[in-house]
């Protein structure tokens, strides 16, 4: 851990987040609801009350080099080039319910496929990787009763190393499938998987 921590950690190149399941979830969340507004005072974000508080990350283009920033209190602002990163401190209610519908997981194990007992509307699949590899396609593949598939959600995990988590979700963006099975794109680097489903 302080090896990852020295090379990508703040003090190394400062480009690894990773973070417990109900974190990334509200991030999710959040970054789906936020309302940017930019005016000639700066940035303002807003996130409605029914949706948990988070962090997030803004990325700026075109800034000026000699532009003088500062970030907000308790946040972290990055600059290369003309590009900002702004990362917030947290916006909006800490732990705020979740909007519904509620979900729950119901699965954490090897990454691969898992059949449901009974069809069940699926929420999301969090997928935990770790390592280096060619640029991979990772996706959720869903059944539903009547034996149709369709890919549910995709992510392309770069050519690099990485540890961390992706988010493969039907929720916020879509209504929540009903499906008999799914399954995650197998690879080396993809060791476990999680599968949320609406309550």
């Amino acid at each position: 851990m302080e090896t990852i921590v020295s090379r990508y950690g703040k003090a190394g190149s400062n480009d690894f987040w990773n973070a417990p399941a109900e974190q990334i979830i509200n991030y999710k969340l959040a970054a789906e609801k936020a309302e940017v507004h930019v005016d000639g005072n700066g940035i303002t974000v807003r996130l409605p009350d029914n949706i948990p508080g988070s962090a997030l990350t803004l990325q700026i283009n075109n800034v000026p080099p000699n532009a003088v920033l500062a970030p907000p209190d308790g946040g972290v602002l990055y600059q290369k080039g003309s590009t900002v990163w702004l990362t917030s401190p947290v916006i909006g209610k800490p732990g705020a319910p979740l909007p519904d519908p509620s979900i729950k997981c119901i699965f954490k194990g090897p990454a691969g496929e898992y059949a449901f007992e009974k069809p069940e509307k699926l929420a999301g699949v969090l997928v935990k990787h770790f390592g280096q590899g060619e640029e991979l396609l990772v996706k959720a593949e869903v059944e539903g009763p009547d034996g149709k598939t369709e890919t549910m959600a995709t992510y392309t995990l770069p050519n690099a190393w990485a540890n961390g988590t992706i988010l493969l979700p039907a929720l916020p963006n879509k209504p929540a499938p009903l499906v008999k099975k799914v399954t995650v794109t197998k690879d080396k680097r993809i060791n476990e998987m999680e599968v949320w489903v609406v309550e």
